[in-house]
């Protein structure tokens, strides 16, 4: 049986324990308020950021290395009406032997880059204390080969997993979206594998014009 089928059925198949049966009413019950988060819709790039990485255990400052560059982008995608499920596409680039590739294979041979994208999948929670918050995971990337096709990474030639948690509280500042992530991964150089750990706090716009430290 197809696992996406399933998981569906499962996800919208009838409660065994009807409302009446546990004591609650149709009357009684109150669908949740949710805070609006329409204002996340959208292209977002990095204005700042503050970032320690550890590469085979040797620690390094790697702060304002991915910043005020409409190159690197977060598309941030509602997946239903009441804007508390959102997909996430982060786009950026890489050198093309850190993820395998030959120069023959590399889709900008002249920088030796490849462009990549991870899609991240986030929930708002139904805890009022956590709704300040809201927190997004990925295990999937992508690189767009010289065709122009995206083609999925498999955990055999590379690991990549990413947690990223955005503060969205009343006071959030809906034009400057701040986010800490944990970031693991693991590399590859000339058959050398390197153990990546980048712990990030970052702040992104849409508009970089708008961003203190850039020069526009």
């Amino acid at each position: 049986m197809n696992v996406l089928f399933l998981l569906t059925a499962l996800l919208q198949s009838v409660p065994l324990v009807s409302s009446a049966s546990r004591g609650l009413s149709k009357k009684g019950s109150k669908k949740a308020s949710s805070p609006d988060l329409s204002w996340l819709v959208g292209t977002w790039y990095t204005c700042d950021t503050r970032a320690g990485s550890k590469i085979n255990g040797v620690p390094f400052d790697t702060s304002g290395s991915l910043m005020c560059t409409e190159d690197i982008s977060f598309e941030f995608t509602s997946l239903n009406e009441d804007k508390t499920v959102f997909s996430v596409e982060y786009f950026f680039a890489d050198f093309c032997f850190r993820i395998g590739l030959s120069d023959a294979e590399c889709p900008m041979p002249a920088e030796g880059l490849v462009e990549l994208r991870k899609s991240f999948v986030a929930t708002l929670s139904f805890v009022p204390a956590y709704q300040d918050s809201i927190v997004f995971t990925s295990n999937h990337d992508e690189y767009k080969d010289a065709s122009g096709e995206w083609v999925p990474l498999t955990s055999d030639e590379f690991t990549d997993v990413e947690t990223k948690t955005c503060y969205i509280g009343e006071d959030a500042d809906e034009e400057m979206l701040m986010c800490d992530s944990i970031w693991h991964a693991v590399r590859f150089f000339d058959g050398v594998e390197y153990d990546e750990v980048h712990a990030l706090s970052s702040t992104f716009t849409k508009d970089l014009s708008s961003c203190p430290v850039c020069e526009y």
